[in-house]
């Protein structure tokens, strides 16, 4: 059982789950949420990465993770 939890400012909580991802959003694009919306839920967070790494890889070039 993992001891991480996270908590928003909406009050929700819970367990931080495996594979979970935070990300900087303030430089996605409309196309960037487009494949978040359309993404089912057990994808969305191998598509935030894979967004998160392509921005990575434009800013600065491999991404560390």
């Amino acid at each position: 059982m993992s001891n991480l939890y996270y908590f928003a400012i909406d009050g929700s909580y819970g367990q931080w789950a495996s594979g979970s991802l935070l990300a900087d959003v303030s430089e996605w694009t409309d196309e960037d949420w487009q494949m978040i919306e359309e993404a089912g839920d057990s994808f969305r967070a191998a598509v935030a990465y894979e967004i998160e790494a392509r921005r990575f890889r434009e800013r600065k070039g491999t991404p560390p993770f």
